[in-house]
């Protein structure tokens, strides 16, 4: 079973994300800005490796080329 496991600043805002099975990376770590919600970086994870492009966003939201 996934577990989801986050990081948040003194203010209780969310700061980092990712999803574990069996105690190694597997799914999306997210990095937020602004306050917990927004998106700033998503690195896709497999069996606690890379897997796949990461992805990063402008602070307006607009995924970065």
């Amino acid at each position: 079973m996934p577990t989801l496991l986050n990081v948040t600043n003194q203010f209780g805002e969310l700061e980092w994300e990712a999803t574990f099975k069996k105690g190694v990376k597997d799914g999306f770590e997210r990095d937020y800005q602004w306050r917990g919600v927004q998106v700033k970086s998503e690195v896709p994870y497999q069996n606690g490796k890379r897997n796949g492009e990461a992805r990063y966003y402008k602070p307006d939201g607009e995924l970065r080329n």
